[in-house]
């Protein structure tokens, strides 16, 4: 819906569930590492009122942990 942010989400083919992993900050672009245990997108790091800055984003899926990479 409009009121709703962007979203990194995740689809089990198998069973067709679909779960929200985080909130996504425009970017464009994703990409499973070769091991499929990450997701790499592209992401706006917001550091303070003024200023944001383009980075890649790491999602760890077995972890449910993600950070940037720089």
């Amino acid at each position: 819906t409009e009121d709703q942010w962007e979203s990194l989400m995740l689809k089990n083919i198998k069973t067709g569930e679909t779960r929200v992993l985080e909130d996504k900050f425009l970017g464009v672009g994703l990409v499973f590492t070769p091991d499929s245990k990450r997701i790499i997108s592209s992401s706006l790091d917001r550091r303070d009122n003024f200023h944001f800055y383009s980075d890649l984003k790491v999602y760890e899926i077995e972890s449910d942990k993600s950070y940037f990479i720089t």
